[in-house]
């Protein structure tokens, strides 16, 4: 007896169908399917849920436009996604998004880690004095909520002092998305000698979720400051672009 059974097909890899998207764009709308709700729900754990919704369009409106630039030998798709929310937490972004997240909410205060990512914000791109840094430090170590939690190694391998809060997760009855069960706080980790940013980190305190299978301590996305500077000489732009 012959017998058939029907298999269905494995849906294409993402780098494929951002290829495809180059010449029909209506096929982005696959990523945008798989990896929407995942990328919501990370900026909702940054940000809060109110400012997920508006900054989670954006980053895929943004992936859209730079889709030609994807280089699958780089990295994969869930990386780039979360590299360019992670970009778009600029201060003026972050500022007017929580402004209209505040007032839909009604909140007044804004909670302990989104301060931090407030500072994080000042020291990436204002010329602070190590005076001025430090203040700043003190000035959010003050908040409840926010506490050092000593020496710690940023993901380049450089040691500084840090700054942490517990991720909160948002209760806004607006909030449209589940928030994984699993606990993280936000790090700053700074030079002890200058005062500069090394990093800014979310580590992993109570697995579950996505992060079921890791240890408390995984690091679950950063961004780091190779260098930084002021200079009043007019920038030049790379030969090739980064993306």
């Amino acid at each position: 007896m012959n017998t058939s059974h029907d298999v269905a097909a494995a849906p294409p890899p993402d780098a494929a169908v951002i290829q495809a998207s180059w010449h029909e764009p209506d096929r982005f709308a696959e990523i945008f399917h798989r990896y929407f709700n995942e990328v919501h729900r990370y900026i909702a754990r940054r940000l809060g849920a109110d400012v997920a919704d508006d900054l989670a369009a954006e980053t895929f409106l943004t992936a859209f436009r730079k889709r030609s630039r994807f280089d699958a030998s780089r990295g994969a798709v869930r990386p780039w996604l979360y590299g360019i929310a992670t970009n778009l937490f600029g201060p003026a972004m972050r500022s007017r998004l929580w402004k209209a997240a505040m007032a839909r909410s009604g909140q007044k205060e804004l909670s302990p880690s989104l301060k931090i990512s407030v500072v994080a914000a000042a020291f990436e791109n204002a010329p602070l004095s190590p005076t001025v840094r430090a203040g700043l430090m003190r000035a959010l170590v003050a908040h409840p909520g926010v506490r050092t939690i000593g020496t710690v190694t940023d993901p380049l391998g450089r040691s500084g002092v840090a700054l942490a809060a517990e991720v909160t997760p948002s209760t806004s009855p607006s909030a449209k998305f589940k928030t994984p069960d699993y606990g993280s706080r936000t790090e700053l980790i700074f030079d002890r000698n200058t005062g500069g940013l090394l990093a800014e980190q979310e580590v992993l305190t109570k697995p579950g979720g996505l992060y079921r299978d890791q240890k408390p301590g995984f690091v679950i996305n950063y961004s780091v400051t190779r260098n930084s500077g002021w200079t009043g000489t007019k920038p030049t732009p790379p030969v090739k672009r980064p993306f």
